[in-house]
């Protein structure tokens, strides 16, 4: 009996030093949408508060927006757990303010319940932590032209339109309509999917 509940000790110290050491943040949070635990990479992303905060024991955002699509991915989320809805909701990209690459959210519901009711997992993936890509790669991984593989570099690099059109000696007017080929040519509707498509099909 002792030896069991050793290696049932041994295996939830093993479980916790995973989920402490997970690179993305991870929050667990009930179905009333309350933190009940997070690990340390969530923590920090909290911390820095660009674009996620928590607010009185929820993750929330500044933007009404953003705010809106965390807390439908959670709602959904649990309502496909219970068979509510249909499909698991998809992820969600959450544009960071200060213009860099986006988080990714994922949810998951747990395969069990507590005493307390169901509860989810959120997994934040911060896609500035994934290798940017040179011009090259992006001209060989998609169907964009050389000037548009220099300007989504330019931008998963950290810089804005008007600053790469002013380093460029290029007009702000013909970088965006570079920018909105580039849309159309990945089929992406914001600069967020344009940097998580680039990304996907570089292989980061």
């Amino acid at each position: 009996m002792n030896e069991a509940l050793v290696r049932q000790a041994e295996k939830k110290a093993g479980i916790i030093e995973a989920f402490e050491a997970m690179p993305d943040g991870i929050i667990i949070f009930d179905d009333a949408g309350s933190v009940i635990e997070m690990n340390p990479a969530a923590k920090a992303l909290l911390a820095a508060g660009d674009p996620l905060r928590l607010s009185g024991g929820i993750v929330s955002a500044r933007q009404p927006e953003t705010r809106r699509r965390i807390t439908a991915l959670m709602t959904e989320t649990l309502r496909f757990h219970v068979g509510i809805s249909r499909e698991p909701p998809s992820a969600v990209l959450v544009q960071r303010e200060n213009g860099g690459m986006p988080l990714r959210i994922t949810a998951y519901a747990a395969s069990t319940r507590s005493a307390n009711g169901f509860f989810g997992v959120l997994q934040i993936r911060d896609m500035a932590t994934n290798a940017i890509p040179s011009a090259d790669m992006i001209l060989q991984a998609t169907p964009l032209s050389q000037a548009e593989a220099r300007l989504c570099h330019a931008l998963l690099s950290g810089l804005k339109i008007a600053d790469y059109a002013a380093q460029s000696g290029i007009s702000e007017h013909t970088v965006r309509t570079q920018f909105k080929n580039v849309r159309h040519k990945l089929d992406a509707p914001s600069q967020a999917d344009v940097m998580v498509t680039i990304m996907r099909l570089c292989g980061g």
